[in-house]
C-alpha cells in the first residue's frame, strides 16, 4: 500500500474504506482535465486521500487573477505552467503520489486519448463548453466514467456519467449540437467566489473517492444543482434522446441502424454495425500510419487515407450526394469528422462508433 497506515488512519477507520478500500485507492489512476478553480481542490483531496496516480492536463499558466479561487497555487508560482506548478504542489502534499503532468490543453489527440484510456475515472474540471463536450464525447466513446462540474456566481452543477456500463442519458441527449463558448458568460464576466469553487471541487473529489471505493455514489446520468445564494438544491435525471447511442455498448453489433443523429436537416445518420459495407460507400480512414495494424486491410479494403490535420482541405471537393463512412482508431476523430461534414451540408455521413480498435477486439474475441 502506498503510504503508511498512520497517514490514512482516519479514513481507514471508516467502514466504507478500511484497509481494503485504502488499497483500492492506492492502485487507482485518475485523470483530471483542467487545473483551475475546480481541478485544484479535486487534485488536492485525491492526493491527500492516497489515490496512487494522477494524470493532469492543463495548458494554461498561473495568473494573479487566478489566486483568489485557485487554491492549488501561490504567488511565487505566477507565470508557471499550471500542470508543472500543480505537480510540484501535489508532491509536497504526498511524496508517494505518482503524477503525469501534461502542459497542454486536452484536444482529443490520439496520444491524449491513449493516455486517458489508462485511467479508472475521468474528472472534467474545464470551464468552456467546447472543452466539456470534447471530454464528454471522448469518455463516451472510450467507455470511461466521467464526473463533471461547472460553477457560476453562487451556484453550480455536478454530473456523473457511467459510460463504462453504457448508462443511458448524456449531454448529447440534452444538447445534440453542443453549446457555444460564452453563451452563459464566464467567471471574468459574471464574477465568482473562490469558496464556491472549493465546494464543487471538493464535491467532485468526494464523488470520485466514493466511486473508486465501490460505494453507491451519485445516480448516473443525473444532474445535481445547488444555489448557495439561498442554499436551495435540486436534481434531475437526463432523459435519453431517441437516436442517441449513449445507452448502447461501445462495440459493433450485427444490424444496420438508421437513426437520425439530430432532427436538423442535413445531419445524417450514425451507424454502429455496417458489416459488410455497401459497395457504394466511400470509406475515409482518419488514422495515422502507425496505427494501422496487420490484417486491418481485411476490415476496410477500400479505405481512402485522409490526414486529420488537413481534414477540411482534403475533403473540400467531396461529392455530398454519395455515402461516406468515417473510421479512426478510437472513434473520436471519426465522430468529429462526421459532424464537420454534416455542418457543411452532407446528409449521408456515417461513422464507426468506438473505432477500429473496438472492431479488432470483437473479431479477436476481446472485450467490447
Amino acid at each position: 500500500m502506498s503510504g503508511s497506515q498512520t497517514r490514512y488512519s482516519r479514513q481507514i477507520a471508516l467502514p466504507q474504506v478500511g484497509l481494503e478500500g485504502q488499497e483500492k485507492l492506492s492502485t487507482s489512476r485518475v485523470a483530471i482535465i483542467g487545473l483551475g478553480a475546480l481541478g485544484g481542490p479535486v487534485a488536492t483531496y485525491l492526493a491527500r486521500a492516497g489515490v496512487g496516480q494522477l494524470i493532469l492536463f492543463d495548458g494554461d499558466r498561473v495568473d494573479e487573477s487566478n489566486l483568489h479561487r485557485q487554491a492549488l497555487y501561490s504567488e511565487n508560482q505566477i507565470s508557471f505552467p499550471k500542470a508543472h506548478a500543480a505537480d510540484a504542489t501535489l508532491h509536497s502534499i504526498n511524496s508517494l503520489l505518482q503524477v503525469q503532468a501534461y502542459d497542454d490543453f486536452f484536444r482529443g489527440t490520439e496520444d491524449q486519448l491513449r493516455e486517458l484510456s489508462t485511467a479508472h475515472l475521468i474528472l472534467d474540471c474545464t470551464d468552456r463548453f467546447s472543452s466539456r463536450f470534447l471530454v464528454h464525447d471522448s469518455c463516451r466513446e472510450l467507455g470511461l466514467d466521467l464526473i463533471s462540474a461547472s460553477i457560476a456566481g453562487f451556484s453550480g452543477q455536478l454530473h456523473y456519467f457511467q459510460f463504462s456500463k453504457s448508462a443511458p442519458g448524456c449531454l448529447r441527449c440534452m444538447y445534440p449540437d453542443g453549446l457555444d463558448d460564452g453563451c452563459t458568460g464566464s467567471c471574468a464576466q459574471d464574477g465568482i467566489l473562490g469558496a464556491l469553487a472549493g465546494i464543487f471541487g471538493s464535491l467532485q473529489g468526494l464523488t470520485a473517492l466514493e466511486i473508486l471505493l465501490g460505494m453507491k455514489g451519485p445516480l448516473p446520468s443525473t444532474t445535481y444543482q445547488w444555489n448557495f445564494a439561498d442554499f436551495s438544491s435540486s436534481k434531475f435525471t437526463i432523459t435519453p434522446r431517441t437516436g442517441c447511442s449513449c445507452g448502447t455498448p461501445s462495440f459493433l453489433g450485427t444490424e444496420l441502424e438508421q437513426q437520425h443523429v439530430a432532427e436538423k436537416p442535413g445531419h445524417g445518420r450514425k451507424v454502429r454495425a455496417p458489416m459488410p459495407l455497401p459497395a457504394t460507400w466511400k470509406v475515409i480512414d482518419l488514422r495515422d500510419p502507425h496505427q494501422i495494424q496487420p490484417g486491418d486491410e481485411l476490415l476496410f479494403p477500400q479505405g481512402t487515407p485522409v490526414s486529420w490535420d488537413h481534414f477540411d482541405l482534403e475533403t473540400r471537393d467531396f461529392d455530398p450526394e454519395i455515402d461516406y463512412f468515417l473510421i479512426c482508431e478510437g472513434g473520436v476523430r471519426s465522430l468529429e469528422g462526421a459532424k464537420r461534414l454534416r455542418d457543411r451540408g452532407f446528409s449521408r455521413v456515417w461513422d464507426l462508433e468506438g473505432g477500429v480498435s473496438v472492431l479488432r477486439q470483437k473479431i479477436r474475441g476481446g472485450r467490447g
